[in-house]
């Protein structure tokens, strides 16, 4: 009996971390490059031109744009910062009221450290990405 519960045990264990690796590797299966906050202020405190990326996981209209996002990252050969707003949200509150990062998918693009422009709070089609990182492209 005492072999029979260990057993099950170890199996369930086995179990369990399979899913968890399987669901950690699903979760990072996209073309953007998720930085901490921490990454995204030395950017911006370098003077540095890129465009970021804001989703949440979970958000039904970031699910619906990832695959495209991540073609058009892929065909242009282009990276594309990103923040996770779930992990991110509570810690940098203020941060986040004070310069109008409130929904998701948002897509910014920063010139020298400072805002140029954003595409949010609108259906994120193929074409309108293609145009922002057309008119915002700084090379």
């Amino acid at each position: 009996m005492k072999k029979y519960i260990v057993s099950l045990i170890v199996i369930l264990m086995t179990f369990g971390i399979g899913v968890y690796v399987y669901s950690s590797s699903v979760d990072n299966n996209h073309e953007y490059k998720d930085m901490s906050f921490e990454k995204y202020m030395e950017k911006l405190d370098g003077n540095q031109s890129f465009f970021l990326y804001v989703y949440r996981t979970g958000c039904p209209a970031c699910e619906e744009l990832e695959p495209t996002l991540n073609k058009v990252i892929k065909e242009r050969n282009i990276t594309i910062d990103s923040i996770e707003m779930s992990k991110n949200r509570n810690s940098h509150k203020d941060y986040f009221v004070e310069h109008n990062i409130d929904s998701t998918p948002m897509l910014i693009h920063y010139k020298n450290g400072k805002e140029d422009a954003r595409l949010s709070n609108q259906i994120i089609t193929e074409k309108k990405l293609n145009q922002f990182l057309n008119d915002h492209n700084d090379k």
